[in-house]
C-alpha cells in the first residue's frame, strides 16, 4: 500500500449531526437542554470526573477536532464506549499529574432540533476561560458543541459529544477541552 492510499485510509472525515427533525422553541424543552448543559459544566470546573461519565450513554462516541482540521478529519481524539470514557475522565482528573487551574466553561446559544426518533439534535456555544499564571483569566479555548441527546425520564444521555474548536492552533494545554 502506498503512503497516500495509507493516509487516505487512516483519515475518517467529520460527519456532523445531520438535522433532521424540527428546531423546537419549546421553553420548557430548552429550559431542561440548559439545565442539563450547566449541571455539566459544574461536574467539569468542579472536577467532578465520576459524575461528568454519568451524562453519556454506554456506547457514547465523544469527537473533538480543531477547525483547522475540519475537512482533513483528523480528530484530536476520537474515542467510542464507556471504556474509552473511563481512560479520558481518569486523564481528566489528573492521574498524569497536570496541574489543574481554576476555569469555568460557558455554553450558550443551545439550538434544539428533535429527530423523528425522539432524540435531540443540541448546537451550542462553548468557551473556556482558565486562570492563567499570571494570575488573569484567559479565553483558553472556543467552539461549537454538536450532540445528541436521548430523553431519559426527566433528564437525557449523551450519545455522541462533538467539539470543534474555532481556532486553527490548538490551546497549550489540552486537558480541559471538553
Amino acid at each position: 500500500m502506498s503512503e497516500q492510499e495509507t493516509l487516505d485510509h487512516e483519515v475518517s472525515q467529520v460527519e456532523a449531526a445531520p438535522i433532521s427533525g424540527t428546531r423546537t422553541y419549546d421553553p420548557v424543552l430548552l429550559e431542561r437542554v440548559r439545565g442539563f448543559y450547566a449541571d455539566w459544566a459544574a461536574c467539569l470546573a468542579e472536577d467532578r470526573y465520576r459524575d461528568w461519565l454519568g451524562f453519556f450513554d454506554k456506547d457514547a462516541e465523544y469527537m473533538l477536532i480543531d477547525q483547522g482540521n475540519v475537512d482533513t478529519g483528523f480528530y484530536l481524539t476520537r474515542e467510542k464506549g464507556f471504556v474509552a470514557l473511563q481512560i479520558r475522565a481518569a486523564y481528566l482528573s489528573g492521574y498524569w499529574r497536570m496541574s489543574r487551574k481554576p476555569r469555568t466553561h460557558v455554553i450558550g446559544n443551545h439550538r434544539v432540533y428533535i429527530g423523528t426518533d425522539g432524540t435531540l439534535n443540541v448546537k451550542a456555544g462553548v468557551v473556556l476561560v482558565r486562570n492563567g499564571l499570571d494570575g488573569h483569566s484567559h479565553v483558553h479555548a472556543a467552539g461549537t458543541y454538536d450532540d445528541l441527546l436521548a430523553v431519559k425520564g426527566d433528564s437525557f444521555e449523551i450519545l455522541r459529544h462533538s467539539v470543534t474548536l474555532d481556532a486553527e492552533v490548538q490551546p497549550y494545554d489540552m486537558t480541559d477541552v471538553v
